[in-house]
């Protein structure tokens, strides 16, 4: 019934997200609502889920602590969050970096006078330098 409750509420935010026009909604406010509704809803009945997912990193942990009420939510938050977390900002840098080098190279005109290239070219050398590695173009003439 949870995993229902999940899939609705990123549904909803799906297509709240995909109508801002209309909406007039802020998308990353939703991502962040839905995200927390979802990962709150997640530790709530995460019993079932971490039997499926993680069944043997569940068992040690909580054969290790004594507590018994409170292993679902410590377990989660303390070792999927951190994981899952460390996923989302390895993607973010990712995405940082790769924004970085191409806004360097849009400022130093690379794009710019890659489009006279290829505008100015012809059909027969356009095909023939991108089908042959560049250091092989580079010693021959198409």
């Amino acid at each position: 019934m949870m995993t229902l409750i999940i899939v609705a509420v990123l549904i909803t935010g799906y297509l709240l997200m995909s109508t801002v026009q209309i909406n007039h909604i802020n998308r990353a406010a939703v991502a962040m609502f839905c995200g927390v509704i979802v990962w709150i809803l997640y530790i709530l009945e995460a019993g079932d889920f971490l039997q499926l997912m993680h069944p043997e990193e569940y068992a040690s942990y909580q054969a290790t602590h004594e507590i018994k009420g409170l292993t679902v939510g410590s377990f989660v938050s303390q070792h999927l969050m951190t994981h899952y977390i460390i996923e989302a900002c390895n993607v973010i840098l990712f995405l940082i970096a790769t924004n970085t080098i191409l806004e360097v190279m849009g400022n130093n005109g690379v794009f710019d006078s890659l489009l006279k290239w290829l505008r100015m070219s012809s059909g027969k050398r356009f095909l023939c330098l991108s089908s042959v590695p560049m250091w092989i173009t580079s010693r021959r003439q198409c």
